[in-house]
């Protein structure tokens, strides 16, 4: 009877991720291959012809991009593993704040600070200089991507044995050469990791390139362009099918390079708090210089965001001023409001889902996980406008008609998420004993009673971080469902998106600083919360 009420459950999970991810990904790439019913390659020819210069500067952007952040997020990781424990903290503190900001707070920074009339290029420097162009897009996007990788990087060294390199240390070396000969090798293939998915990542951004490209038009930003200007689905499903080939490549070569992690370092049992690594030479100048500027814009970056909420240029100098904020409390807070409560939904429903669905994937060990993990990998591997246009082409008819709902929007982000969602639950699960799911079961329950009496009491911590990160990322996700949007039902990050475009930076920023306010007081109290059952239990 267990196992019978463990397969209905595993198939009801199996079947929604095979309607809700694999049917909208076949049904996108159908649209780009049936012209008015029939077969044809058509869309993809004029695609590649019209738009090659596009794809270049889509390549050139990503690489770019990626080598300079890829450059950043190792620097600043060696920063920030080199520090006593208070300023290591703080700095993460910084890094998990950026982290969880909104999307486009990076562009509306970079407009305000360094824009024609940008406070310190026009301001400060008297320099009147035109940031639109590719390098904006580059600086910016590797800036936006850098915190990821930073924690993506200081979870392997947290992982890597330090008596490999205390050894080193014992033998005569240097910190330089431990740095370079020892540290450096070992986070090799996390490096290709970053580099990869930051390169992924770029290619699918559309909102960076429309802000502060101006007349230089990345791939992503041109299917933006596409869609809301023309309409043109079956052209733009094409251009979403040509954008997701790297994009599948680069994630099987990701997946290898992981086990590659997995298999090469070793997990320490004596956690060290930082690595004494001394005589860096230059190597510690250049980690530093880096590090503290990156740290500066960055917080120069949120400075601005609220300092432009209540202040204004008024006769060459800033003065206080409280329109904005009165300007943003007469708007009607419908779109906040709605934005929170699909987050919270997202965030409780995505959670159990992942929790569940990593639990009876740890139960059937099949070959057929492996299959099931690729289809749930998808809507990682894909841009997000490819998955958000994908469900206007699975949902507008019936029999599932979802088209202009807000269930349709909620899906979307749900299971855009689960990938992630999925990956953290694995991770915590490998702490847990199958012992204690024995246990249950040898006194009568069943699935449910395991996951929701044994697995989340035990993983609180998990629950409570993969909760945040759900909630943090339905508040500020943009691409995916862009175009599922329903004009009468707004999400407050697109009257962020809309300000910004129509040059309305001090409402952008008004509406940004809200943004980060939610998100990181909803953190604050669920950890709270979090740490306060723990001291009671």
């Amino acid at each position: 009877m267990k196992k019978v009420f463990n397969n209905i459950i595993f198939s009801i999970l199996i079947v929604s991720i095979l309607v809700f991810v694999l049917y909208p990904f076949i049904c996108m790439i159908c649209k780009s291959i049936y012209i008015n019913g029939y077969f044809s390659f058509d869309n993809y020819k004029i695609v590649i012809s019209k738009y090659n210069k596009n794809i270049i500067n889509s390549i050139y952007v990503g690489i770019a991009s990626s080598v300079l952040c890829v450059l950043i997020s190792l620097m600043l990781t060696m920063f920030i593993t080199l520090q006593n424990k208070l300023f290591k903290t703080i700095f993460t503190i910084i890094i998990l704040v950026a982290l969880v900001s909104p999307p486009f707070i990076s562009s509306l920074s970079y407009i305000i600070l360094y824009g024609r009339r940008g406070i310190i290029t026009y301001d400060l420097l008297r320099l009147s200089v035109n940031p639109y162009n590719e390098y904006g897009i580059i600086l910016m996007q590797a800036i936006s991507f850098v915190p990821l990788n930073v924690i993506y990087l200081l979870s392997i060294i947290d992982r890597i044995d330090t008596s490999i390199i205390n050894s080193a240390i014992d033998l005569g070396a240097s910190g330089k050469r431990v740095y370079r000969d020892v540290i450096i090798p070992m986070l090799k293939s996390g490096i290709f990791v970053i580099f990869i998915l930051t390169f992924v990542r770029s290619l699918c951004d559309f909102a960076t390139p429309t802000i502060v490209g101006g007349r230089y038009s990345t791939f992503s930003s041109e299917i933006y362009l596409q869609i809301v200007g023309f309409g043109d689905i079956e052209k733009t499903a094409a251009m979403n099918v040509i954008l997701m080939i790297p994009s599948v490549i680069i994630f099987i070569i990701y997946i290898y390079n992981i086990k590659k992690i997995d298999s090469k370092i070793i997990s320490r049992t004596n956690k060290i708090e930082r690595l004494k690594l001394k005589n860096l030479g230059f190597d510690r100048f250049i980690i530093y210089i880096v590090s503290i500027l990156y740290l500066i814009i960055i917080t120069l970056q949120y400075f601005v965001v609220f300092f432009y909420s209540i202040f204004k240029k008024s006769y060459g100098k800033f003065v206080f001023t409280n329109e904005y904020i009165i300007k943003f409390l007469n708007y009607d807070f419908t779109s906040l409001i709605r934005s929170i409560v699909y987050a919270l939904v997202v965030g409780l429903i995505c959670s159990i889902m992942a929790i569940m669905l990593t639990y009876l994937r740890r139960k059937n060990n099949t070959i057929k996980n492996d299959i099931l993990n690729f289809i749930i990998m998808i809507p990682f591997m894909i841009p997000g406008t490819y998955f958000g246009i994908s469900y206007i082409l699975a949902f507008n008819k019936q029999p599932i008609k979802l088209t202009g709902t807000a269930i349709i929007v909620i899906l979307n982000i749900i299971y855009k998420q689960l990938p992630v969602t999925t990956k953290m639950c694995e991770g915590a699960f490998l702490q847990i004993p199958k012992e204690i799911d024995n246990s249950c079961y040898d006194l009568g329950g069943n699935s449910i009673n395991v996951i929701f009496d044994c697995i989340i009491p035990k993983m609180k911590s998990t629950f409570t971080s993969i909760f945040i990160y759900n909630f943090n990322s339905a508040m500020t996700t943009a691409g995916s469902i862009l175009f599922l949007i329903n004009p009468g039902k707004k999400l407050v990050i697109f009257d962020l998106f809309d300000s910004i475009y129509i040059g309305e930076y001090h409402e952008a920023c008004v509406i940004s600083s809200i943004i980060i306010i939610i998100v990181v007081l909803m953190g604050g109290v669920l950890k709270i919360i979090e740490k306060g059952n723990m001291n009671v239990s």
